[in-house]
């Protein structure tokens, strides 16, 4: 199986629902955005420190933007100062605390001058080597002490932070963070670019607190440029509950939203171009189904490319032989794997009803509690809730309210997509 791309004739999966990284390869397979990228640059040219934020629903494309964004700082095709990009993200959950944030921070600006100017380079200057050394030590001793601390082998949570040897080690993950960007600035960058992703998935409230208790500490600190990425309406929240935080975004949010059908496509057939190594390789899916899981999706193109992947992976494993996925074969295989998504909440027919009735809807909000034939809001919220936490429903912010709608997979199974006869 590990050869089945090789077997199509391409040289890795044209439909990878994993974000773009920041290599020549990748960028190639990029497509649109020409105005959000401009505002981007805008954005990054006029920084000295602080963050931007880049909104978007969920699995819309935000890291694929970014990513390629400062590929194309890095390698001088904008007109932005020369910055540092990282190549990872840091990814914020409910457990991540100050000092985790700021020492991982550093570590991944520390990995990207290795990974670009080569490690033994890099290990040669002082400023650096000692910040790697801290680094080292720090997770060597203070994070066992604390797991030790919490009780368990592993993992960091805010309540032991507090009172734990982590906290004592703030002031110098601070003064090391001031000596890495003065260094960093030596050696011809202006700055680095930091990447925030997570944020969607979070609780606001826990987002609220977050970012206020980091505002001081690494928001405002000179030569760090922070990319915020989460939801739509993610900067009206800010605005409308951390004043102080909203101050120090600078301009508008960039909005990220879904590619047209058409750019969706585009990205396909660059993919088969690009990775193709064979010259008569042909796309392995249907345009009729592409347009159909766009539509199930409103066009998320990460369940796009999640969806043909899995597609092509079930075809190749129950009919071998076959090289192309028609319109009707997809859907049948598209609701399999729906249905199997489904099986193990052994939902009731009640649950059934209301998710069919969702679906229907479109996107809806807890007022619309009449629609699905319930008499009270706490009725359509205890569904809305539990359909949140099996992953059948997404929520987003709306102009100053949250509104949700089914998934792809749902809409599948109760949306009405019919085969041609």
């Amino acid at each position: 199986m590990s050869d089945i791309w090789q077997e199509f004739g391409f040289k890795s999966n044209p439909y990878n629902p994993m974000p773009l990284k920041l290599t020549e390869e990748d960028a190639r397979l990029f497509v649109g955005r020409e105005k959000e990228a401009r505002e981007f640059e805008t954005i990054i040219s006029s920084m000295k420190g602080g963050a931007m934020i880049v909104e978007g629903r969920i699995g819309v494309g935000k890291t694929s933007f970014v990513n390629i964004q400062e590929y194309r700082i890095w390698k001088g095709r904008a007109k932005t100062p020369r910055l540092l990009p990282t190549f990872e993200t840091i990814l914020l959950t409910e457990e991540t605390d100050a000092v985790t944030f700021m020492l991982s921070s550093l570590s991944n600006a520390l990995y990207a001058l290795m990974k670009i100017h080569g490690e033994k380079k890099i290990k040669r200057n002082p400023v650096f080597k000692e910040a790697l050394t801290m680094i080292s030590q720090t997770l060597q001793t203070s994070f066992g002490l604390q797991a030790a601390a919490a009780g368990f082998g592993g993992g960091i949570t805010k309540s032991v932070t507090i009172t734990s040897p982590l906290a004592t080690v703030m002031p110098t993950i601070l003064s090391m963070t001031d000596g890495f960007v003065s260094e960093l600035r030596r050696s011809g960058y202006e700055g680095v670019i930091i990447r925030v992703n997570n944020i969607d998935t979070l609780n606001e409230r826990v987002v609220i607190e977050f970012l206020s208790q980091i505002r001081d500490i690494a928001l405002v600190r000179p030569g760090l440029i922070w990319v915020l990425m989460g939801s739509e309406g993610l900067f009206s929240s800010i605005e409308k509950n951390m004043r102080r935080v909203s101050e120090i975004i600078t301009g508008t949010p960039v909005l990220i939203k879904p590619l047209s059908k058409e750019d969706v496509k585009l990205a396909i057939q660059k993919r088969i171009e690009n990775l193709r190594i064979r010259e008569e390789v042909n796309p392995l899916i249907d345009d009729a189904i592409i347009d159909i899981l766009y539509d199930i999706s409103n066009g998320e193109i990460r369940y796009i490319f999640k969806r043909a992947t899995d597609m092509i992976l079930q075809c190749s494993i129950q009919f071998p032989t076959e090289r192309f996925i028609s319109r009707n074969m997809g859907l049948g295989i598209l609701k399999d794997l729906a249905a199997k998504k489904m099986e193990p909440f052994n939902s009731t027919d009640r649950e059934k009803e209301v998710l069919s009735m969702m679906s229907k809807k479109g996107w809806f909000r807890i007022r619309d509690y009449e629609s699905f034939d319930m008499k009270t809001r706490q009725a359509a919220n205890k569904y809305i809730q539990k359909f949140l936490d099996m992953g059948l429903i997404v929520k987003e912010q709306w102009k100053n309210e949250t509104r949700y709608r089914t998934t792809g997979d749902v809409n599948i199974l109760f949306g009405g997509c019919k085969p041609e006869k």
